[in-house]
């Protein structure tokens, strides 16, 4: 296919805006220099967007799922509506966060993914846009993908990652949080001494075991044995609730 073909393509795919915020764009881009100018490996940006998240390899997979969640929403509206009217009012309602003091965490779990790979996935995505914009408003975009019954109801891990380790135990370092149960808005200012290190534990036996450890070693305080979750000497604990 030619490269103005692929263009043309994603310019209908995107409905002619930015993948990522949404606004009006014109250029499509390159996602991996070495994989060429194919559709899968491009992308359309507006000019910001291209400057602030292009070339940092360690978000490609991220951008890729923004961009592939943003066609699958063009495509619903216009097989529900017969147009993209009202998303693109409320997609634009949201863009409008997305400034030069903010900075937008995308992430989709996969059927295949379980509780611990996705905590530990969007706690790195969370410490790595702490390292790089320590002062940006952070909003989290959480999709899930499968992980619910017959009913459409989430499987006890996910409501986990949701409520207790997205809400309980990160909300204090995002300024907003969307995910499919909830959206959520931190009222307090936003931390930002989140520790580098995450320890995920499985049952309430680990944890003693780990913390008593840590306590023999001088690594923390008798008074935090009590908790669920917690970070100290550049280390932040969660234990699973669910069984």
């Amino acid at each position: 296919m030619k490269l103005e073909e692929i263009e043309k393509k994603l310019k209908q795919k995107s409905n002619g805006k930015c993948a990522i915020c949404h606004k009006e764009a014109e250029q499509c881009y390159a996602l991996e220099d070495s994989r060429g100018l194919t559709e899968d490996n491009m992308i359309l940006l507006c000019h910001f967007c291209a400057h602030k998240y292009l070339g940092n390899q360690d978000i490609v997979k991220q951008i890729r799922q923004m961009r592939d969640y943003w066609y699958e929403q063009v495509e619903r509206a216009i097989q529900q509506t017969g147009n993209t009217n009202s998303l693109l009012t409320n997609e634009e309602i949201k863009a409008d966060k997305l400034d030069r003091n903010t900075i937008a965490i995308y992430h989709v779990v996969y059927e295949d993914e379980g509780l611990e790979e996705s905590a530990k996935t969007i706690y790195e995505l969370l410490y790595s846009a702490q390292e790089k914009q320590e002062n940006y408003k952070r909003i989290l975009y959480l999709d899930i993908d499968g992980h619910t019954d017959k009913y459409g109801r989430f499987d006890k891990d996910m409501i986990e990652l949701q409520q207790k380790f997205i809400i309980e135990a990160l909300l204090p370092y995002f300024y907003e949080i969307h995910m499919p149960i909830i959206d959520v808005k931190n009222t307090e200012p936003q931390k930002d001494d989140l520790p580098k290190e995450m320890v995920f534990i499985p049952n309430e036996k680990k944890m003693l075991e780990y913390i008593s450890n840590e306590i023999q070693a001088g690594g923390y305080l008798i008074e935090k044995l009590q908790k669920k979750y917690y970070k100290e000497n550049k280390k932040f604990l969660y234990k699973k609730y669910t069984d």
